[in-house]
This record gives structure tokens, sequence and C-alpha cells, in this order.
């Protein structure tokens, strides 16, 4: 997971280091399965967005890719149950 802005962002960006959360705010959180996603997406304020999104977002050619449709829809139906905002 990482924190929104109005830019796109790079495969690197994304792909590469360790969860941390900068002096600026910017926040980016390893999960490693579904469990973990849940875990973080619990922690995260009633009312705020995410989104979960496929490469077209990013900067270079990628791979990065949704999810499997039956996962993406567990996502969806825990984000809504906690009060967030999804797309």
């Amino acid at each position: 997971m990482i924190t929104g802005t109005n830019r796109n962002k790079t495969q690197d960006e994304i792909v590469s280091g360790e969860t941390y959360i900068s002096e600026q705010g910017r926040i980016l959180i390893r999960c490693h399965g579904e469990e973990e996603l849940m875990k973080a997406l619990a922690k995260i304020p009633l009312g705020e967005w995410v989104s979960l999104l496929d490469g077209s977002f990013v900067t270079e050619n990628s791979q990065l890719s949704l999810p499997p449709a039956d996962m993406a829809g567990r996502i969806k139906a825990f984000a809504r149950e906690h009060g967030l905002q999804i797309n």
C-alpha cells in the first residue's frame, strides 16, 4: 500500500524498499498475503479512500496487476465493512 498523490508512481517506488513513513507523510506498507493486507486496511481511518489499481498508473512498462477477482472482492468487502471508500 502506498499513499496517494497527485502524480503517477514509478514502478521502483511501488516494488522496492521496505515499509516506511517519511517525514512528509508518505507511507509505504509492505503486505505479504491477504491476511497482512486486511490487518493494514483495518488501521486506516474511517472514510479514507482505498484504490485497487493495476500497472496502468505506473510510469514504466510494468507487470503490476490486480489480485484475482475472488481476492479483490474480499478486499473490497473488507474495506467497506471497515468504513473505507473503495474504488
